[in-house]
């Protein structure tokens, strides 16, 4: 339920678990009595007046954070701060002065199964040191606070030790760092390095709510000894570093190379649907002049590995173009092509719009050939990820540079057409530095890759007694790349804090196979349907190609 508005009240019962900031949409005011019934209630809004009574019920959680819970009930009314059997009370801590604190007149803590669970980061206290806090306090009106009972338990921690001091004061010593945590977690090195910067941010010292957000979880985390909290914990960090996988490298690659296959479906060799040529206008009325378009769609999918979690991607674009016939050798064109990425990675989805120019060539005086086809992108990052609940957003863009060049001879075996081909591609990525949400500041970096590629298209045409003309193919390829850059980054926290994150890049060897049939239904109308695959250790993309071409 949600309150509208400011609200002063004889009573408030919480029976599940809710904020009082979600709950109260204006101010809170005076409170006779605040029950938690059932349920946790996190106590992230204070009253602008008092709360006679607090009562946390069996099996209830009071969560006051970094808060102060100021009752001013005293014992004689039967008022006061009272936790009953099997009740709990959280509270988080940032420094020895910054922590979540109950002034009251009298508190009462059942003996019975009564639990004090205390988060503190890597701000508050480090390993080796010991600090005092001070969690009950008298009221202003008061000489002291009255305490009566104690918590039976105080929570194991995998990080600090309590010991209750008396007088409602707590001793607390740190014994491991948060790079112990992630190492008995098995996780990484870039975890690791993820997992001390974020141990320093003093949440205490930003207006930030994100950053707040995203400190005080991994706190939580790092505190916990259950072992799905210390994979949750490592899983966040993982989500709020930048992606260690090489996402973005892939994404333009395959982007470009969806290009080059578009384009190359206009020239010799190339693609496994080249007969095809897309859907293009003026091939017979104006012999030299073409015009094509060609719908763009791939699926890739890159596994998990020990180093990176994967990813998989879905593209769907579009390439249109127009191309002369300079002379009776040689070909010249330009084109423009439209892609739209949507990556689904781990604890992170990420959209991806992508415009890229295109200028290509061909020069075939006799059975051989040679072509090269030149690409310019820019690309939109919108990236949104989960770290343990709480949402970091981050916008980037890409450009890409691309060039392919291929060289073969076209060769009748028997009747079946044979074209051996081999060539480069190249692929130059920058990505620009950013901020995301969380106020992490990510370097940007330039990463080269530079492939070799050799193989061979088969294919053979079958005249059917229709009239029909089919004509099946298929290709392969081996690809190698030359270069192959990892991306590395540097992310430096609002604090001062930074770490690195290194990137991984894929195996360098891969092959691709492709086949395809065009159908020439009659003199004006070919159709085509083609499949293009592309494979290396742990990663995997496949691309469906169909085209229409009309003859005017």
């Amino acid at each position: 339920a949600v309150i509208e508005g400011d609200v002063d009240t004889p009573s408030l019962t919480f029976n599940f678990d809710h904020s009082l900031s979600k709950a109260i949409t204006g101010t809170l005011g005076s409170v006779d009595k605040l029950t938690v019934a059932k349920g946790t209630l996190s106590f992230d809004k204070e009253p602008t007046n008092t709360i006679s009574m607090v009562e946390v019920k069996s099996g209830a959680t009071l969560d006051i954070g970094l808060n102060t819970l100021h009752s001013t009930g005293d014992k004689v009314d039967g008022e006061g701060v009272l936790f009953a059997d099997n009740s709990t009370l959280k509270f988080t801590a940032t420094s020895a002065e910054e922590h979540g604190k109950i002034r009251a007149n009298y508190v009462n803590i059942s003996e019975n199964g009564t639990t004090l669970d205390m988060t503190f980061n890597g701000a508050a206290l480090k390993e080796g040191e010991s600090l005092d806090i001070q969690l009950f306090e008298q009221s202003e009106d008061e000489e002291g606070v009255e305490i009566e009972g104690k918590f039976a338990n105080l929570k194991n921690n995998a990080r600090y030790d309590f010991v209750d001091a008396g007088d409602g004061k707590y001793t607390v010593t740190g014994v491991k760092s948060a790079s112990d945590v992630v190492e008995s977690a098995n996780g990484t090195a870039n975890n690791v390095s993820t997992a001390e910067a974020w141990d320093n941010v003093d949440t205490s010292k930003t207006t930030n709510t994100t950053v707040v957000a995203v400190a005080e979880r991994l706190a939580e985390l790092s505190n916990s000894t259950n072992i799905k909290d210390k994979k949750a914990y490592v899983d966040a960090l993982t989500a709020v570093a930048p992606e260690v996988a090489p996402m973005v490298q892939k994404t333009q690659t395959e982007t470009t190379n969806q290009v080059f296959g578009a384009v190359s479906s206009r020239l010799t060799g190339g693609s496994v649907s080249s007969a095809s040529q897309g859907m293009s206008s003026g091939d017979n009325v104006f012999e030299r002049v073409a015009v094509w378009v060609q719908g763009l769609f791939n699926k890739s999918k890159l596994d998990d590995t020990k180093k990176a979690k994967g990813f998989d991607a879905d593209t769907y674009g579009t390439a249109f173009g127009f191309e002369k016939q300079l002379d009776r050798a040689t070909k010249a064109g330009l084109g423009y092509a439209y892609s739209k990425t949507d990556i689904d990675g781990f604890m992170r989805d990420t959209d991806v719009k992508t415009h890229t120019a295109i200028a290509y060539g061909e020069y075939k005086p006799s059975n051989w050939y040679v072509n090269g086809i030149a690409t310019y992108g820019w690309s939109d990052y919108e990236e949104n990820k989960n770290v343990a609940g709480v949402g970091v957003k981050a916008d980037y863009d890409v450009e890409t540079f691309g060039l392919q060049a291929m060289t073969g001879y076209e060769m009748n075996v028997n009747g079946l057409a044979v074209t051996p081909e081999a060539g480069l591609r190249y692929v130059h990525i920058k990505q620009d530095g950013y901020k995301d949400s969380a106020d992490q500041r990510v370097s940007g970096n330039d990463s080269d890759i530079l492939t070799g590629v050799i193989g061979a298209k088969l294919s053979k045409n079958y005249e059917l007694n229709n009239g029909m003309n089919l004509k099946p193919e298929a290709r392969v390829a081996a690809t190698y790349d030359l270069i192959n850059d990892d991306v590395n980054s540097v992310v430096t926290l609002a604090n001062g804090s930074a770490y690195q994150v290194n990137g991984k890049s894929l195996d360098r060897f891969g092959m691709e196979f492709g086949v395809g049939v065009t159908a020439e239904v009659n003199d004006q109308v070919e159709l085509s349907l083609g499949y293009e695959g592309k494979f290396r250790e742990d990663y995997q993309d496949h691309t469906g190609l169909l085209n229409a071409k009309y003859r005017f």
